[in-house]
């Protein structure tokens, strides 16, 4: 009953148009995984020379 199985009947048919793309998909998202940290200080260092909207927008609460 899970979705996957419902699926499973239409791999076969485009396997071979979507089975490099779906590979290189899991290997960008290991190699990102891989330098997640990297990439998450150089977000942070970027964002941090912009002002924050929450500090900058106060709403009355």
């Amino acid at each position: 009953m899970s979705c996957g199985f419902q699926w499973c009947p239409f791999v076969p048919r485009f396997s071979m148009f979507w089975a490099p793309l779906w590979h290189l998909g899991c290997l960008m998202i290991v190699h990102l995984s891989d330098h997640a940290q990297q990439f998450f200080w150089i977000f942070r260092r970027v964002v941090g020379l912009c002002p924050p909207h929450h500090h900058h927008h106060r709403t009355g609460g």
